[in-house]
């Protein structure tokens, strides 16, 4: 029975988990250095940001 799931573990991580990782590295590295949104938290800016609505920062150079 052991040997059983290791085995699918081990083909698991060669079909999917790589990729699985890979991705969640790119998706928190972008997240991180490129850009991040941010939920608006009132409704300060009415009606052209509503409160609850996501807005995308951008955290690249601005030359």
């Amino acid at each position: 029975m052991k040997s059983s799931l290791m085995k699918k573990m081990t083909m698991f991580w060669k079909g999917w988990g790589c990729s699985i990782l890979i991705a969640f590295i790119v998706a928190t590295s972008f997240k991180s250095a490129i850009a991040d949104w941010n939920v608006v938290p009132t409704g300060s800016m009415k009606p052209t940001i509503i409160e609850g609505d996501r807005i995308f920062i951008n955290k690249g150079l601005n030359i």
